[in-house]
C-alpha cells in the first residue's frame, strides 16, 4: 500500500485592498484604497474540482494569487495543511485522509508555494521560446517534462514559438499545459478559456478530468462560461464585490435554478443566486445564455 500526500488550502478571515491609481478621484473622508476581498474564509479541500465564479472585479484573481503565495494578505491568513491518505486509490483518497501536519502560512514559504501552480493568460509574458521554458521548468520540484511534451503534441502547440508572439488563446493553452505538467497538488486556472475555441476548451476539460481522476490533485477553475463546467465541478465558490456569497457543493448551486435550467442547471443557479443578492435580471440570463453557446470564447 502506498502513502499519498494531499494538501488543503484554507483562507481565514482574509481581506485585501489595492491602492487606487494616482489619477483616481478620492472623496473627502474616503481612503486611497479599494477592497478586493472582505473577510473571506473558504477552504479548498484536497482532490476536488472547484468552480470559482463571480463577475469581473469580484475578487477571484486576488483569491487565487493569495492562495499561490503571489501576494500577502492585509488581514487574516492563508494556510496549507498536508494530508496523509491511507488509500492508494485516488477516487477514495479523501474519505480516508487525515491531517498529518499543522497548518503553515503560504506566503513566504517556498515549500508551500511550490505545491500551488497558478496559471493565467497574462501570468507569464517573457519573450522566450516555449522549449526554453520547458528546460527552465524542469528545475521546479515535480515538473514532468514528458507529460508537457506529450500534451503539447496532442494539442499541437508549437514549442518554437515565443510567448509574446502567441495569440491570447495559444499562450493560455500552453501555460495551462505547464500547469498540468507541474504536478503541483493544487492547480489554479484563472480564466484560461479566454481566446480558446469551443473544441479546444472541451478537450482541455477532458484532459483535466483524466488527470484529476488518477492524481488526487485539486483544480480551481475560474470562468465566466459556467455552463461548460457543469459536468466537471464538484464544489463552487461564488464571490461578489469581494465577499463570499456561496461556498459548497455544486449541487447546492444547481438546486437554485428551479425549473428554468436551460442548457445548464449550474449556470441557471448562478444567475438565480446573483439575482437574489440584487445583481442581474432577465438581461443577465440572456448574457450567460449567449456566452454558453458553442463557438463563443467567453471574453
Amino acid at each position: 500500500m502506498t502513502t499519498d500526500y494531499l494538501y488543503e488550502l484554507a483562507y481565514h478571515n482574509v481581506s485585501y485592498s489595492y491602492e487606487k491609481p494616482s489619477h483616481a478621484r478620492v472623496d473627502v473622508g474616503s481612503t486611497n484604497s479599494e477592497a478586493a476581498l472582505r473577510n473571506i474564509s473558504v477552504t479548498l479541500k484536497p482532490h476536488t474540482i472547484v468552480g470559482l465564479f463571480g463577475s469581473n472585479g469580484s475578487g477571484k484573481t486576488t483569491l487565487m494569487k493569495l492562495g499561490a503565495g503571489r501576494m500577502n494578505t492585509l488581514d487574516g491568513d492563508v494556510t496549507m495543511t498536508a494530508i496523509e491518505s491511507h488509500n492508494a486509490d485516488a477516487e477514495d483518497t479523501v474519505a480516508t485522509a487525515q491531517p498529518c501536519s499543522v497548518p503553515v502560512p503560504v506566503f513566504g514559504n517556498d515549500r508551500a508555494t511550490a505545491r500551488v501552480a497558478y496559471v493565467a493568460p497574462d501570468a507569464y509574458v517573457e519573450n522566450t521560446k516555449l522549449k526554453n521554458l520547458v528546460k527552465y521548468s524542469c528545475s521546479r520540484p515535480g515538473f514532468d517534462s514528458d507529460c508537457f511534451l506529450r500534451l503539447a503534441d496532442d494539442f499541437r502547440v508549437d514549442l518554437k514559438k515565443r510567448l509574446r508572439s502567441m495569440s491570447t488563446g495559444q499562450r493560455s493553452l500552453a501555460l495551462t499545459l505547464f500547469g498540468i505538467a507541474s504536478r503541483a497538488p493544487i492547480v489554479m486556472l484563472d480564466e484560461v478559456h479566454v481566446g480558446l475555441d469551443v473544441q479546444t476548451r472541451y478537450k482541455l476539460y477532458d484532459t483535466i478530468l483524466e488527470d484529476y481522476a488518477t492524481s488526487g490533485r485539486t483544480y480551481v477553475l475560474s470562468s465566466h462560461i459556467i455552463g461548460e463546467l457543469d459536468s466537471i465541478v464538484e464544489r463552487v465558490i461564488v464571490l461578489h464585490q469581494g465577499k463570499k456569497i456561496l461556498e459548497g457543493e455544486a449541487e447546492e448551486l444547481r438546486s437554485m435554478a428551479g425549473d428554468d435550467t436551460g442548457s445548464s442547471p449550474l449556470q441557471a443557479g448562478y444567475v438565480a443566486l446573483m439575482e437574489r443578492v440584487g445583481v442581474g435580471s432577465a438581461q443577465s440570463k440572456a448574457h450567460y445564455d449567449a456566452i454558453d453557446q458553442p463557438g463563443q470564447n467567453g471574453k
